[in-house]
């Protein structure tokens, strides 16, 4: 819950699709380690006009609260 009390660290689970803001904090994840090629994070919001689940990032894992200090 932390991260999202930091404006900063929120600016990342944010993304525009056709010109609306959508927050794309839901994520799946495959691996537990921080190296690019051994994890991957998916993250995606869903677009309430139209319909659609939009992918915003494909990769690392987006800085939070806990993970903020270690980079």
């Amino acid at each position: 819950m932390m991260t999202r009390k930091d404006g900063r660290l929120m600016e990342q689970y944010v993304d525009v699709y056709q010109g609306r803001e959508i927050k794309v904090e839901t994520h799946l994840a495959k691996g537990n380690d921080d190296s690019s090629s051994r994890s991957l994070r998916l993250y995606f919001g869903f677009d309430r006009e139209s319909g659609r689940i939009v992918v915003s990032s494909v990769g690392k894992h987006l800085d939070s609260y806990l993970t903020r200090s270690m980079r």
